[in-house]
Formats: structure tokens, sequence, C-alpha cells
């Protein structure tokens, strides 16, 4: 008995050392091809001065191993994608952080992915949709009692006592006396832009920011969140036909959107403090045209590897590797 346990046990970890290989050699061929795509196939876009978008296909290859194999073989590829892809083709300095972004959004994919996968496709848009309205809710409540309440970006000249600039002319320091502003009648979210930005260096730029953040961009979040809704039924019935094929669409837009925001949004708070042209603009001025363009070419690459992962199930030896 024990020569045929032995026999077994030694045949169960050949195989999953077998089956470790074959993942890894996969994983490799789609690492070199995203690399191909990110030296000869993939587009600098310019932003306030610096080079601040990409757009190409590279996600579609780096993202598959994450999808069909896990959150471990994502982070990996996802890592040495953005590590070797800079060095073969650098566009500045190597910046360390941000390929650890990178290995973040691979293992996002991955993780959430295996988290979301088995949910039913009606629990999945039914979050989304309580999700979408809330932030409208938030973002339009917000903009009326902002404006009713005449709290705006230019909010703290009319209680400015001094103000110093910089050679540019630029405000560098003001100093507002919050004695004379009276929050007491005030929305809750008009004494939450006054009290966190009255003491800070610039006050005008800090409540410009929370502003943006709880108005514009949580409107934005909102239409895009209602807007997953139709793209996850129209992938679903043109590009995954079956009923049962289509049903994870939604999981999948979830896991990748979620990683690529994740990523976006890192990523601009990292390049805000190493490239000089943003360090005085805006974070939101910087970060919303970015999640925008991150958001869009996402979901276009959702909609392919669907179609790639879809190939992979109906595959008979493929199927068996995917966890």
């Amino acid at each position: 008995m024990n020569v045929l346990e032995n026999q077994q046990q030694n045949q169960e970890t050949s195989a999953m050392s077998s089956l470790r290989v074959r993942k890894l050699v996969i994983s490799a061929m789609f690492l070199a091809l995203a690399l191909v795509m990110r030296t000869f196939f993939s587009l600098e876009i310019p932003l306030f001065g610096a080079s601040g978008m990409r757009i190409g296909v590279t996600g579609i290859f780096t993202s598959v191993p994450a999808i069909l194999f896990g959150p471990f073989y994502g982070m990996v590829v996802s890592g040495l994608n953005d590590f070797i892809g800079h060095h073969m083709r650098p566009t500045g300095a190597w910046i360390p952080y941000i390929t650890m972004t990178a290995a973040l959004a691979g293992f996002l994919r991955g993780g959430l992915w295996m988290l979301l996968r088995n949910k039913k496709a009606v629990s999945l848009r039914i979050c989304v949709i309580i999700f979408a309205a809330s932030a409208l809710g938030i973002g339009i409540s917000n903009s009326l009692l902002l404006s009713r309440d005449g709290v705006d970006g230019n909010f703290f000249e009319q209680y400015t006592l001094e103000m110093s600039v910089n050679a540019q002319g630029l405000p560098v320091r003001t100093i507002v006396d919050p004695s004379l502003i009276d929050t007491q009648n005030m929305a809750l979210i008009s004494q939450m832009a006054i009290n966190r930005s009255v003491n800070a260096r610039e006050p005008n730029e800090l409540i410009s920011e929370f502003i943006m953040f709880m108005t514009t961009t949580m409107i934005i979040i909102g239409i895009f969140s209602a807007a997953l809704i139709v793209i996850g039924w129209a992938a679903s019935k043109f590009i995954l036909k079956e009923r049962k094929s289509g049903d994870y669409i939604m999981a999948l837009l979830i896991a990748m959107l979620t990683a690529a925001l994740v990523q976006s949004l890192l990523n601009t708070f990292i390049l805000r403090f190493t490239l000089p042209a943003w360090q005085l603009l805006p974070f939101s001025l910087v970060a919303i045209p970015r999640a925008i363009q991150s958001t869009a070419s996402t979901i276009i690459i959702t909609c392919i590897v669907a179609a790639i992962f879809e190939m992979c199930r109906h595959h008979p030896q493929i199927r068996k590797w995917i966890d």
C-alpha cells in the first residue's frame, strides 16, 4: 500500500509541476507579446507638458495570464512588462513605484476576477446600478448644496488677509482669517470643504480640488458605472453570444476597470511628485483625463480579453489549466 501511495503522490506532484511549467510558458509568451506591442505599437500622448498617457493594446496580453491563471501570474507579467518595457524603450527616468503599481494592478485583476467570476450576473448588475445611482446622487446633491452656500474655487478670496506670490506671479501662500467665515447655517459638505482647506498654504486650490472630486468626479463615476450595464449587456449579446458565456462579462468588467483605475490614480499621485510640470496643477485636472482614457481603453481591452478567455474555455487542453 505504501508503494502505491508513494507512486500516486509522485504522479500528482509531477502533474502539478508540469502544470506550473505550462502556465509559466504561456505567461512568458503573453509577456513577450506585451513587450512587442508596448515597444513598437503604443503611442505616448503628452499631457500638460509631460508624457502623461499611453495608448496601446499591451493590456490585452498582460491581463490574460491574470484571468487564466490567477493574481500571482498577473502580478509578475504586469510588473515585468513595465520594468523590461521601460528599459527597451525609455521615455524618461525609471520610477520603481510605477512598476509596483503595474504589478499591483495585475494582482488586482486576477484577485477580483477570482472573487467575482462565480457571482450571478444579475446580482452584480444590481450592485453596479446601486453604486451608479449613489454616485450620481452624491455628485448632484453636493453641487446644489455648494452652489446654495456660495462655496466655490474662489471662496476664500473675500476672507484673505495676506497673499504671497512666486516669480511667475502664482500664489504660494495665502493667509485666511477663519473668524470671518460663518459656516453655522451651511450644509455639511460646505463645512467639510471649508474646514479642510482654510489652513492650507493655498486654500483656494485645495477647496477647488475637493469640490471637483465631490461633484464633477462623482457624477462622471456615476455615468460610467451606469454605462457598464449597457456595455456588459452589449458584450454578452454580440461578442459572447451564448447566454452562459455572457454571464461573467460583468465580473470581468468590474475586475479590469477597478484595477485600471486604481493604477491610474496611484500613478497620477506619483507623477505629480516627480514631474515638475505637474506639481503646480490641481490633482483633479490631471487625474480626470487620465482616468477617462484608462476607462475607455480598458473597456475595449476587456471585450477582447473576454473573447480570448471564451476561446480558452472551449479548448479541451487549456481548459484544464484555468484556475
